[in-house]
């Protein structure tokens, strides 16, 4: 746990350093807006603070909006954008007024510093974003950890001395094969002739993309607690918090998973039994 949460302050320590690393670059070399125009001794120096209020403000934003698990999405991106965005355009309009060109506060001068702001961030923001979508989702055409994918070619000796409850599954592709750990599964969710598997590798919810049906998946799976809930998602009912829902149908709730999955009324009282 405490290597997980050092992992994720690390993580977020040196985003927030690209982030203004970048900032202070594309100031310090391009010199945008007037900034060629400005003439001093410490120049460099004084450009410094532009980086640094991108720093913080995406170190900032990154904690304001926490997530329970590090898979990208696109809705918590432009929030924190927008965020990181207009702080920076806040702090860096006090520090020009009171450091550099010593000028009155004004809310028109805050609106073109806000749209200077825009400029210079939201390409390097892009940036970094396209970095951080590649990063959490390069585990959907590969092998995340916890799931390590091997050919049916390769020595399994190691195999043996695993748990029982490490389950190799193979896929329609051939010679393809990935072990979970069941206990570890959370739900997975049928995509025609693929099914994206979620589990929880420590306390960080990961997900695969595998191509095989959800009705094979199930036929490998042998952990009595991993159920069909709907013809199109498996559960398993040790993650089950509620379930709601009548004979035309309902939906439920489990942990560590921030939005409802549907429940068929077929399944909806056998599953009410097992709920928290």
């Amino acid at each position: 746990m405490l290597f997980e949460q050092w992992k994720s302050l690390r993580n977020t320590l040196l985003s927030s350093l690209l982030l203004g690393g970048l900032c202070y670059f594309f100031i310090a070399v391009f010199q945008p807006f007037g900034t060629y125009n400005f003439v001093h001794t410490n120049k460099y120096l004084l450009l410094l603070p532009y980086g640094f209020f991108g720093f913080s403000s995406f170190l900032l934003s990154d904690l304001l909006f926490l997530q329970s698990h590090n898979l990208w999405n696109w809705k918590r991106e432009v929030k924190q954008a927008s965020f990181v965005l207009f702080t920076c355009s806040i702090w860096s309009y006090w520090y020009n007024s009171k450091v550099i060109y010593a000028y009155s506060l004004t809310f028109l001068g805050w609106l073109e510093m806000l749209f200077y702001t825009l400029l210079i961030g939201l390409p390097i923001y892009a940036i970094h974003s396209l970095l951080q979508y590649v990063i959490d989702n390069e585990g959907r055409e590969g092998a995340p950890l916890g799931i390590s994918c091997k050919t049916n070619d390769q020595k399994s000796d190691q195999e043996s001395d695993e748990e029982v409850s490490v389950v190799s599954i193979k896929t329609d592709v051939l010679q393809e094969t990935y072990q979970l750990q069941e206990t570890d599964f959370v739900y997975a969710q049928s995509e025609g002739n693929y099914c994206t598997v979620y589990y929880l590798e420590g306390e960080e919810m990961k997900q695969q993309l595998m191509r095989l049906p959800l009705k094979k998946l199930k036929e490998q799976l042998s952990l009595k607690a991993i159920q069909y809930c709907h013809r199109s998602y498996l559960i398993n009912v040790n993650y089950l918090l509620n379930v709601k829902g009548n004979a035309q149908g309902g939906k439920l709730y489990l942990k560590e998973v921030q939005h409802e999955i549907p429940v068929s009324r077929t399944y909806i009282q056998a599953l009410k039994i097992y709920q928290k």
